[in-house]
C-alpha cells in the first residue's frame, strides 16, 4: 500500500458559490429538477446557508470542505422540498464519447445502445450536463453514422467547439416524489396503504431534522467535530478572580492563599 508523507495543509479561506454542473456531477439524481425548474437548486442552497454559516466568520473554516457540507445540505433540502428525478441519466439508451463542431455531432465510442433521428443528447453525469441538454441538441438526420461511431446533424449549432466529451441518450427517469410528512417514516404498510411518520425528540430534535433523508443524516454525521466543545485552558496564573484585592490563590508571590 502506498503511503503519502503528511504535509503541512492550510485551510482555504473564502465564500462557497453555488454552481449547479458541479452539484449535478456528485448529486446527478437531481438533473431533473434543475431541468424542471433551475432556480429551485439555487434556492435550496440558500436556504442551506442559513443551516451553516456561509462566510469567513463560519465555524468551518476551511471552503472547501465547507462546499461538500452545503452541498450535501441543498440536497437534503431538494429531496424534502421536490424529491429527486435523474431524468434518466441513470437508466440511459446510449452511452458513448463524442464532439461537436457547429451543428456537427463526430460520435468517436459507443458504450451502450444506439443513436437516431430524434435522439436528445446530454452530457454524461461526469460532466454534469452544463453543455448539451435535452430539446437543445436534437440528431436531425445521420452523417456517416448509422447508430454508432460516425457523424450526425444537430437541430443547435454551437458557437464555440465541444471537445470529446461523455454524452448519454436519456432513458426512463427514476423519480422519487417529495416526503410529503415532517419526521421519519416509521412504519408502513402495503395493504390498504398506511404510513406514520416520527418525529423523535431524543436525542435532540436538530438530529430527527437532519436524519430524514441520507443526505442529512451524513451531513449531521460528518458535522460532529464542529457541534463539540473545545476547552482552551487559560495560562498560568491569567486568572485571579481575588488579584485586586491582593490576595486569593491565583495571586502572584506568597504562600498557598498569596499572602
Amino acid at each position: 500500500m502506498p503511503v503519502v508523507p503528511c504535509a503541512t495543509i492550510n485551510p482555504v479561506f473564502g465564500l462557497v458559490q453555488f454552481s449547479a454542473a458541479e452539484f449535478l456531477s456528485s448529486y446527478p439524481e437531481f438533473t431533473g429538477i434543475n431541468i424542471a425548474a433551475p432556480s429551485a437548486l439555487a434556492n435550496n442552497f440558500a436556504s442551506a446557508t442559513l443551516l451553516l454559516n456561509n462566510s469567513c466568520c463560519s465555524r468551518v473554516q476551511d471552503a472547501n470542505t465547507r462546499l461538500q457540507l452545503l452541498y450535501l445540505l441543498t440536497a437534503h433540502i431538494t429531496a424534502i422540498a421536490q424529491g429527486s428525478n435523474d431524468y434518466g441519466i441513470g437508466s440511459p439508451v446510449f452511452s458513448g464519447s463524442g464532439s461537436v463542431t457547429g451543428a456537427t455531432l463526430t460520435v468517436a465510442s459507443v458504450l451502450l445502445g444506439a443513436l437516431a433521428v430524434g435522439s436528445s443528447l446530454y452530457d454524461g453525469p461526469s460532466v454534469g450536463g452544463s453543455l448539451l441538454v435535452p430539446g437543445g441538441a436534437i440528431i436531425t438526420a445521420l452523417g456517416t453514422g448509422t447508430g454508432g461511431v460516425g457523424t450526425y446533424t444537430l437541430s443547435t449549432t454551437y458557437g464555440s467547439p465541444v471537445t470529446l466529451e461523455p454524452m448519454i441518450v436519456t432513458g426512463t427517469p427514476n423519480i422519487v416524489q417529495p416526503l410529503g410528512v415532517v419526521g421519519r417514516i416509521s412504519d408502513a404498510s402495503e395493504g390498504d396503504v398506511s404510513v406514520s411518520a416520527a418525529w423523535e425528540a431524543p436525542p435532540n430534535a436538530g438530529q430527527a431534522y437532519y436524519i430524514q433523508t441520507k443526505y442529512g443524516a451524513q451531513y449531521y454525521t460528518m458535522t460532529a467535530k464542529f457541534r463539540t466543545a473545545v476547552f482552551v485552558p487559560a495560562p498560568p496564573a491569567s486568572y485571579s478572580p481575588f488579584g485586586g484585592a491582593g490576595f486569593g490563590p491565583f495571586t502572584p508571590g506568597g504562600g498557598p492563599y498569596g499572602f
